[in-house]
């Protein structure tokens, strides 16, 4: 018995070291720690200029954190925890968003993702909405080993979502209702499409004859240049923050998190 009670206590104590080690990761010194080997460099280069683009332009600070083994720990708790000391998002804002990964490295392994979201943007990106941006823009790829064009997905409505370029609740509406949204795009563009060629009908008189011609070739153009048109996700890095970031990372600004955002598995 007294063994027993030893194995269980020495298996508690390497179980809290465990945790412990995670929790005394050194502070990164980029907004990629790709610990886990999940992404090429030219993937890691292209989502840190955007991660440098969306700090530079709206303050917020968006932070990748992979991990090939979570150690016993929770993802959730440690998400937050790693977020809060190492202080990703601004001082008195609190606007920072860690994303903690698990990939699933074999069958019998499961993967799992954490969105932990600073207090300041608990407003702006409740639980129920990480909860959504888990579910249909990262699990998806996730499933299917893109991890890359799930983070991006991602990263691309967190930002648009902190920077107020559309609400949570627009965003949650475009999700609910994707053929609506399609419909409705192809409805105009029929009515524009409509509008543009009876408007370009004109009479000509050949030898004294009238005849009705019309110009073809606008209606095409207007539809060419609708071809760009604009959604919520999509695997694009960045969304509009694409591009550099303005100079070197210049370390986290002492942001704090208190435990709100949400996560899920494959």
């Amino acid at each position: 018995m007294k063994k027993f009670f030893l194995l269980l206590t020495l298996f508690c104590l390497s179980s809290v070291c465990f945790a412990q080690d995670l929790l005394d990761m050194p502070k990164p010194k980029s907004l990629i720690e790709d610990k886990a080997n999940i992404f090429t460099s030219s993937e890691r280069y292209s989502m840190e200029q955007s991660l440098m683009a969306i700090n530079d332009s709206t303050s917020t600070q968006i932070m990748i954190l992979t991990l090939s083994d979570l150690e016993g720990n929770d993802a959730s708790s440690l998400a937050t925890d790693l977020g809060h000391k190492w202080g990703v998002g601004q001082d008195g804002k609190d606007n920072g968003i860690l994303i903690l990964i698990k990939p699933k490295l074999s069958q019998r392994d499961r993967g799992q993702v954490f969105i932990a979201v600073g207090y300041g943007l608990e407003g702006i990106i409740p639980d129920a909405i990480a909860k959504t941006i888990v579910d249909k823009e990262m699990l998806p790829f996730f499933s299917r080993g893109m991890m890359y064009r799930g983070v991006s997905s991602a990263i691309d409505v967190l930002a648009s979502l902190a920077s107020k370029e559309f609400t949570a609740k627009e965003y949650v509406n475009k999700k609910a209702n994707p053929l609506l949204g399609g419909m409705l795009s192809f409805m105009f563009v029929i009515f524009i499409f409509a509008i543009i060629s009876l408007s370009s009908r004109r009479r000509t008189v050949v030898d004294g004859k009238s005849f009705e011609t019309r110009s073809s070739i606008l209606p095409w153009l207007l539809l060419g240049s609708m071809g760009n048109g604009g959604g919520f996700g999509g695997g694009s890095s960045g969304g509009g923050f694409g591009g550099g970031g303005g100079g070197g990372f210049g370390g986290f600004g002492g942001g704090g998190f208190g435990g709100g955002g949400a996560g899920g598995s494959w």
